[in-house]
């Protein structure tokens, strides 16, 4: 599974796909249509198609990325 750091992410969506975010190291925060919500180590946030989303992290954060069905670029859209 791969595994991947982020510290700021762009604010987007996917029309068909549902992302489930398991955070393995750091803090920060995560938006879900406009509402932030705090992350840490063994936090697991499930996020629906059409939910406008993205991560912020000032130290970064360490997660596993998972999306079904399976994440395509031609899926992903931004406002």
């Amino acid at each position: 599974m791969p595994i991947t750091r982020i510290t700021d992410s762009t604010r987007h969506y996917h029309k068909d796909c549902t992302e489930v975010y398991t955070i393995l190291e750091g803090t920060g925060q995560i938006e879900l249509d406009g509402t932030w919500v705090p992350v840490r180590p063994g936090s697991v946030i499930a996020i629906p198609p059409l939910v406008r989303h993205r991560l912020r992290s000032e130290e970064g954060v360490k997660a596993i990325i998972v999306g079904s069905p399976a994440y395509l670029e031609t899926d992903e859209f931004f406002d």
